[in-house]
């Protein structure tokens, strides 16, 4: 984002207390946030209007937990409390409660978290069979 947003969030940050919580990262190539994303305990997606999110793909491909608000076509994305979470939206409290949740999940409910996504991903939005439906759509 602007100056003026970055500002504005470490005023947040600040105000908070959450200085050694909170790092904003800045600007990464997509291999280099690919590589961040795959080490990461839980993707948050906190979009309030999205349309079919890549992000959120790329995040259960690669296993991570992933949970946001229930908007858009974020609905498509995850598939509630079985690859991921979806929050209604604005629900901060809930959204830092299941975040919370995530981070107390024991390792085999986690895997079939991840399992579950990465399976789901890799069967339904693997890009070739996209463009294979895409071209059947359009040629009947």
């Amino acid at each position: 984002g602007t100056n003026f947003e970055k500002e504005k969030y470490l005023y947040h940050i600040h105000e908070k207390g959450l200085e050694q919580y909170v790092i904003l990262k800045g600007q990464y190539s997509h291999i280099e946030t690919l590589n961040l994303l795959a080490i990461a305990d839980v993707y948050v997606q906190t979009s309030i209007n999205e349309g079919f999110c890549n992000a959120v793909l790329e995040a259960q491909a690669l296993g991570v937990p992933s949970v946001a608000f229930k908007v858009g076509g974020l609905q498509e994305n995850i598939m509630d409390h079985k690859t991921g979470w979806l929050i209604e939206p604005f629900d901060v409290k809930l959204m830092a409660e299941t975040i919370i949740k995530i981070s107390g999940l024991t390792h085999n409910e986690k895997t079939k978290i991840s399992e579950q996504a990465m399976n789901r991903v890799h069967d339904q939005f693997d890009l070739d069979l996209q463009k294979q439906a895409f071209h059947e759509f359009y040629m009947q």
